[in-house]
């Protein structure tokens, strides 16, 4: 059998590679599945409460902290939203247009302490805050940390 030596050089990082882009398409669809599982999930109004862009290596990523009120809870519950951008611009713009707002918060049936944001319910709010630029939905990836 012929090797060729510079497969050896090349075999570990080309693995390593490999996993981080499964990884990634992992995250990009099972973040898609929490959105569309939501979507028939029922409507509670929520208000953001606090808002911050942080940056990472090539990406920015907006966090949204908000609370919405469940039937059963005397207090609202608080949860967390995130999605990241490529352009530092375009995740301000949607952390200026979302700070303080009331939002439409999807609720788990089954469990008041699960929700999601859903893209589509924020790409209202943001247009309409800031008319005249165009939305982008850069990466489409979105969590909510009381669904992960």
């Amino acid at each position: 059998m012929i090797r060729a030596p510079f497969l050896d050089e090349w075999k570990w990082p080309l693995i390593i590679a490999g996993i981080f882009f499964l990884l990634s398409l992992w995250d990009k669809a099972w973040h898609a599945y929490l959105q569309r599982r939501a979507q028939a999930w029922p409507i509670s109004y929520g208000q953001i409460t606090a808002v911050a862009v942080h940056h990472s290596k090539h990406e920015f990523t907006l966090k949204l902290w908000y609370s919405y009120p469940v039937p059963d809870e005397p207090y609202p519950v608080p949860a967390d939203f995130r999605k990241e951008f490529y352009l530092v611009e375009e995740a301000s713009r949607w952390a200026d247009a979302l700070c303080d707002k009331t939002v439409p918060v999807r609720v788990d049936p089954a469990n008041s302490w699960k929700s999601q944001l859903l893209d589509s319910d924020l790409v209202t709010i943001v247009e309409a805050a800031t008319p005249g630029q165009v939305s982008a939905l850069v990466s489409g990836d979105d969590t909510n940390s009381k669904d992960s």
